[in-house]
């Protein structure tokens, strides 16, 4: 029994370590409001991964998000090219692993 916890341990922490990745979003732009934040989110939640979005500290918004690269990829660009905001001025992802 102690063995067969340990195994299902072992597998989840491998598969954390080498499926999930993180990254971070910053969007700066025009037009954005809470509509933007619910979007995002509503976003997220179709694609299956953990995401919270904020308004960083010079009024750019940030998302940090976690799940599977490839997942990770599409909803960065769909965020880039979704439409959310009438110009974007500035957008970068950074990859955290």
């Amino acid at each position: 029994f102690l063995l067969t916890i340990y195994i299902d341990i072992m597998v989840k922490t491998c598969y954390d370590m080498c499926m999930v990745k993180k990254i971070e979003i910053g969007i700066s732009g025009s037009r954005w409001n809470s509509n933007s934040f619910n979007w995002i989110e509503g976003l997220a939640t179709r694609l299956l991964i953990h995401a919270s979005v904020f308004t960083k500290s010079d009024g750019s918004i940030g998302v940090m998000a976690e799940g599977e690269e490839q997942t990770l990829e599409a909803f960065a660009e769909k965020i880039h090219n979704g439409g959310i905001f009438s110009r974007i001025e500035n957008f970068f992802v950074k990859w955290n692993n």
